[in-house]
């Protein structure tokens, strides 16, 4: 159910931040109108505003059921994770194809019906491509961003639950808590490499007048990187919880797991909202120009995405959204880093619907091969020996415990993978839950549960290998 409802919750925040990102498309900003320059006053043509209608009907249409379906997609993660997955990563897949392949489409419509009705300035019957550079803003080397060595503070926040007392011997014993240590610090540095390539680009231009150009580059750098460092403690912060649910032998408690959960969305906050800031006051330093630049790139951003081999950046900041940034398709480095992003993600993602078939699917065996016991399933396997068995019992249904995942797989079809019990302590879950009864076997390291697919080959096993204690 936990698993559950948080997918509700990514799919409604993808959905809404996606949905507030390129929704601003049909006002006219900066000298343009779905990422293309034109006049201002062709925004109040009817040919542009029946244009303007029509996708907006069609975002309204698309975001409304997408978000329905999100929503009852992750339902089916109560049943088979298999299923949910697969069916999630279709959704997902759509979702993004529709409304960026809505974006480009729209974008290039109103590209070629700016290039029929003239509505560029040209000096001949081609369209002029222009580029502007404000070499004073260039030259000013004021402190926009945020220090790097700010970025300490989130590494010190971060390390400093481990100087207290007794952490490093329950993080030994709960080898899962070194896991989420090492995401923050991984996360931590991701946030300080955006940060510095934001800080090391070069300034945009957007005005004729070099105070606007450098108040608008300064208020994007300062407060992007105040955001990446705001999040980045956020990110740091939320290992605190998990000190505390270890100091307090209460490991993965609930009370202790929602302040994780809470600092860390509260990460992924601080950037969202910062953004729309961001795009705020940007919007108005610029209203304070009365004659704004008219520079006619456009050619090369005809296709929905930048293409051009004259232009010897590699990232250039993206048409449809301001503060990102995008590849110039036009250098061979840009069509290989993006080719290789799709198959990787794609990669990702058919490995892990095979694997969460395997869960799902692959039956749970086990073997004895002398005294050693093997127990298989599609997602992980163990071993021991029978001498390393301290008790053996036939159970008619899983302890009264509350049981917490580390890794595996827990829906409402089975519980699979490696669990700790408030009572019982390290487990091992090979359990399907419309099965009895459950075989427990308790080790010096954990306590494994086990199901079989039929009641006698589950008492078949227990005595099994309750005859080879005896002999043992």
């Amino acid at each position: 159910m936990i698993v559950t409802i948080i997918m509700i919750l990514t799919d409604w925040l993808m959905v809404g931040v996606t949905k507030m990102v390129y929704s601003c498309k049909v006002a006219y900003r900066q000298g343009m109108l779905f990422g293309v320059h034109v006049p201002g006053d062709v925004a109040e043509l009817p040919e542009v505003k029946t244009m303007i209608e029509k996708y907006q009907s069609w975002m309204k249409a698309f975001y409304r059921w997408h978000f329905a379906i999100g929503t009852v997609i992750c339902f089916l993660g109560m049943w088979y994770m298999s299923i949910f997955f697969i069916a999630w990563t279709v959704w997902m897949t759509a979702f993004f194809i529709g409304v960026m392949g809505k974006v480009w489409q729209t974008h290039r419509h109103m590209y070629e019906l700016k290039m029929q009705k003239g509505w560029y300035e040209a000096t001949s019957e081609e369209e002029q491509v222009t580029s502007a550079v404000d070499t004073k803003t260039a030259a000013r080397t004021a402190q926009m961003a945020v220090p790097m060595i700010c970025h300490a503070l989130p590494l010190i926040v971060l390390c400093g639950p481990l100087v207290i007392p007794g952490l490093w011997h329950a993080m030994a014993i709960n080898s899962e808590s070194w896991i989420i240590f090492v995401c923050c610090l991984l996360v931590c540095g991701c946030l300080l490499g955006v940060a510095l390539f934001y800080d090391k680009m070069g300034n945009k231009i957007y005005s004729e007048h070099s105070d606007i150009n450098f108040q608008v580059n300064c208020l994007e750098k300062r407060m992007t990187s105040v955001g990446f460092l705001a999040s980045s403690i956020c990110n740091s912060l939320a290992f605190w919880p998990i000190a505390g649910t270890l100091l307090s032998g209460k490991w993965m408690d609930w009370s202790w797991l929602g302040l994780y959960a809470l600092f860390e969305s509260a990460a992924g906050i601080v950037i969202i909202v910062l953004f729309f800031i961001i795009r705020r006051r940007k919007e108005a330093l610029l209203k304070q120009d009365t004659a704004p630049m008219y520079i006619d790139d456009d050619y090369y951003w005809r296709n929905g995405w930048y293409d051009n081999p004259a232009d010897p950046r590699f990232m250039v900041p993206d048409r449809f959204c301001g503060t990102n940034f995008t590849t110039n398709m036009g250098r061979p480095a840009g069509k290989i880093l993006t080719a290789s992003m799709f198959v990787v993600v794609a990669g990702m993602l058919i490995w892990m619907c095979g694997l969460f078939i395997r869960m799902d699917f692959v039956p749970i065996r086990m073997t004895i091969d002398g005294t050693q016991v093997s127990i298989t399933s599609g997602y992980t396997d163990t071993s021991f020996s029978t001498d390393e068995i301290l008790d053996l019992q036939l159970l008619d249904s899983l302890p009264d415990d509350s049981f917490v995942r580390s890794n595996g797989s827990a829906d409402g079809h089975q519980l699979l993978g490696v669990f700790r019990g408030k009572k019982t302590g390290p487990c091992r879950m090979y359990v399907e839950l419309d099965e009895s009864p459950v075989l427990s076997i308790q080790t010096d390291e954990y306590t494994v549960f086990l199901t079989a697919p039929t009641k006698m080959q589950a008492e078949n096993w227990y005595q099994e290998l309750k005859d080879h204690m005896f002999d043992n």
